[in-house]
């Protein structure tokens, strides 16, 4: 049922369901092709043909959260020119590599961006332990403003690599749920619903369908297209697919314990830091 809501809401973009229809708030981090790839903040476009792009992420303000870790641990820069070729505050303050000021070799530089990748990937170990030391230097220096900062950097940083870890096993192979609490199966393949193939419907009387002007469905084909809209795969536009990531992560959340998970197979334990997303 909820994940049905969110089909038809992306579909008929209904005024006042406003939480499932925030995709045009979405944004995305770009590694750009140049010689020395800048990490920027880009919105969505329905191709993005061969550029390296991560996302979509939530809003501008996560997205700025995630590029300004990644310019802070690891000196990508975040300027748009093609070509760095100018003076750089950010190079001064120690903040960036400095590829403009040639303080970098181009080899040196893409081991950085490699690092980039991986964390935006969900491998955040090199980015975790930079933050980490830096952390507790500034601890030690009793600068505890900066020191809390890190902190929630290091926090937000560990939620993000975990919801990709689920998310990239839930989108790109087989997933199982079973739930003790209603002895109910769930089967995923690549984001689809494939099993339950039937749905029950109560049956019930009303008509306010009719007396709104509003189509209505006997129970049987409401219940028709229902399985039809969910054993379909997620359109193409990812925001879908992420959004139907989410549903599935916090259904499973609420259940506690009591939702067991297989990925391909192998059962699975998902910790609840692992479901939480990156901006909850």
């Amino acid at each position: 049922a909820l994940l049905l809501e969110d089909v038809l809401i992306k579909t008929h973009l209904p005024p006042y369901n406003t939480r499932l229809r925030e995709m045009a708030e979405n944004r995305y981090l770009e590694l750009t092709g140049d010689g020395y790839p800048a990490c920027l903040i880009v919105e969505h476009v329905p191709d993005f043909g061969t550029r390296e792009v991560y996302g979509p992420l939530k809003d501008k303000y996560f997205a700025a959260l995630l590029q300004g870790v990644i310019h802070e641990t690891l000196g990508l820069r975040t300027c748009g020119e093609p070509e760095p070729t100018g003076r750089c505050l950010d190079y001064d303050i120690g903040g960036c590599a400095g590829p403009c000021r040639g303080a970098v070799e181009e080899s040196e530089y893409a081991e950085l961006v490699a690092l980039a990748r991986d964390f935006l990937h969900g491998n955040a170990e090199v980015v975790l332990d930079r933050l980490t030391d830096t952390r507790d230097r500034m601890a030690e220096a009793k600068r505890y403003e900066e020191a809390a900062r890190l902190r929630d950097a290091i926090d937000t940083c560990r939620r993000y690599e975990e919801h990709q870890k689920f998310a990239g096993r839930f989108t790109n192979g087989d997933c199982e749920l079973r739930c003790s609490e209603d002895e109910g199966e769930y089967r995923f393949t690549r984001g689809a619903l494939t099993s339950p193939g039937t749905v029950i419907v109560e049956r019930g009387q009303s008509d306010w369908p009719a007396a709104m002007g509003r189509t209505a469905f006997r129970p049987e084909e409401a219940g028709r297209r229902a399985v039809a809209a969910l054993r379909e795969p997620p359109p193409v536009d990812p925001r879908f697919l992420a959004d139907r990531t989410r549903i599935v992560c916090n259904w499973i959340r609420s259940r506690g314990g009591g939702c067991r998970v297989w990925f391909d197979g192998v059962e699975t334990v998902v910790s609840r830091k692992e479901l939480r997303g990156p901006t909850e």
